[in-house]
């Protein structure tokens, strides 16, 4: 190399020309080389022909901190165990507020699947649990008179939760989007004379869930490495 730059500086102009050839192509080739030097399997000694992106996600335990901001505003902790760099399950606990039912507390089981193994990539999840309500509910007075007293309206979260999400993952933050349902009970009531009459109570009422999700998993624990995923011929 050190010959073809002397060569290029002080040779005639056909000899740098060529020269010029050469040593492009010595660039080129030792750039090559670099480049797939990575991807070399002691194994079977062969080359691939492609590398992706390390994953931050592996096979361990990894503690993911959530916030969803809409209808139902959470804030939630999880424990994951992730099967490898697709696939994690968890089990989540946090407190939340329902715009239409007041305060609650959920508990789920949580299963998140990841596009290819790389630093970015789409997902998917799926929230089943347990949605406990607090206090008495959300209590909205309503227009509605009952023997001339005015109904409050009672809205309580209490029961089976579900919500779908899909979003985007980079490294170990996730973006998107939440839907689903909760359940719990709806009601209106009167006082009169200090005393409180019940009236119109429907169980099992749906509560939507949806707004935007925002999490990052915290790694605890990591059994086996992934290095490099790599495509054999």
């Amino acid at each position: 190399m050190y010959l073809c730059i002397v060569l290029l500086t002080f040779g005639p102009v056909m000899n740098r020309i060529f020269t010029l050839v050469v040593l492009v192509s010595l660039i080129a080739g030792n750039i090559q080389a670099q480049r797939y030097m990575g991807n070399y399997d002691e194994g079977d000694g062969r080359l691939s022909n492609l590398k992706l992106p390390e994953s931050e996600r592996g096979k361990g335990f990894a503690l993911r901190f959530g916030l969803d901001a809409g209808k139902m505003q959470l804030a939630a902790i999880n424990l994951e165990y992730e099967i490898n760099p697709y696939v994690a399950l968890g089990i989540g606990a946090g407190g939340g507020y329902h715009l239409d039912a007041g305060w609650a507390v959920p508990i789920y089981f949580e299963t998140r699947a990841y596009a290819p193994n790389a630093l970015y990539s789409g997902y998917a999840s799926l929230r089943v649990g347990y949605m406990l309500g607090l206090a008495d509910g959300k209590q909205v007075p309503t227009q509605q008179t009952l023997y001339g007293n005015p109904l409050t309206k009672v809205d309580k979260l209490g029961g089976f939760m579900a919500s779908f999400g899909i979003g985007f993952s980079w490294k170990r933050l996730d973006a998107g989007v939440n839907f689903g349902l909760a359940f719990g009970n709806f009601e209106k009531y009167y006082t009169s004379g200090g005393e409180t009459f019940h009236q119109w109570i429907i169980p099992n009422k749906a509560y939507l869930i949806a707004g935007v999700h925002l999490s990052y998993s915290l790694r605890l624990w990591k059994k086996e490495p992934y290095n490099k995923v790599i495509k054999r011929n």
